[in-house]
């Protein structure tokens, strides 16, 4: 379903002084990155060119090729009246991925190796970086976790929302991208670790450390409270994996599917 009509003016598209590159470039870079940190969201209908002219001050051929760009690297759907809604899977590296784990299921040692190289050092970094909105949008993830104790749909949600939000707390469009890219991957561990008789409410316990270290600033705490977080939740989904006399090979175990 369509997003509501966009109102008179964009909040959430901040206007950019747009100078050295070509203008319709930064104006896509700007859109790209709304939507992968969840400012923009899949089935949203984007601002008209006349109220994107407006908000970034350039002339209507540089917005329209920068949509034109947009729409060609997948990331925006045309509407056929002329305007165009975000496309449900904004990141081209998640659709990538997302291939790969439909064709062959994700290995659990591989999959815990990337968050460990990708996730301790983005606690480092968002404790070192974070605003008062990341400390927000985490303690909201984890409010969503609290309530959704009794709701596997609901906590998971909550707890995918904190690493993504983690991630963006970095503020290395990189890293939130990269993230966001392995949600797909991680969403089907998190189904198999809320199922595990305990592990909701250690996980949320681990996250309200991570949360405290980086709130206090200390990127050294930060870091060891996501290793022990995503150790714990390895040798918790792996036990699953592992289990049953005909289950995957002990030391390569996949994610159940």
């Amino acid at each position: 379903m369509l997003g509501s009509p966009p109102s008179a003016a964009p909040p959430d598209l901040p206007v950019l002084p747009l100078t050295r590159r070509n203008a319709y470039d930064q104006i896509a870079e700007d859109l790209a990155l709304a939507v992968t940190e969840g400012r923009l969201r899949p089935g949203q209908a984007l601002p008209p060119e006349r109220e994107l002219t407006r908000a970034y001050g350039v002339g209507r051929s540089s917005v329209r090729e920068a949509l034109r760009v947009l729409e060609s690297r997948g990331l925006l759907l045309g509407t056929g009246r002329g305007g165009f809604v975000i496309a449900d899977s904004g990141n081209p590296l998640r659709r990538s991925l997302r291939l790969l784990v439909s064709l062959d299921a994700v290995q659990l040692s591989e999959l815990f190796e990337v968050r460990r190289i990708l996730e301790v050092e983005t606690c480092g970094l968002a404790a070192q970086r974070r605003t008062a909105a990341d400390l927000a949008a985490l303690a909201a993830a984890i409010t969503e976790m609290a309530a959704g104790m009794g709701s596997s749909e609901r906590f998971r949600g909550g707890d995918l929302g904190f690493h993504l939000a983690l991630a963006g707390a970095t503020h290395n469009r990189l890293a939130a991208q990269l993230m966001d890219a392995l949600r797909d991957a991680v969403a089907l561990a998190l189904v198999v670790a809320y199922a595990i008789p305990g592990s909701p409410e250690r996980a949320l316990d681990q996250h309200r450390a991570i949360l405290r270290a980086v709130a206090d600033g200390d990127p050294d705490r930060a870091r060891a409270r996501m290793r022990e977080h995503l150790s714990r939740v390895e040798l918790d989904v792996r036990g699953v994996a592992v289990g049953g006399a005909d289950g995957p090979d002990p030391g390569n175990p996949r994610v159940p599917r």
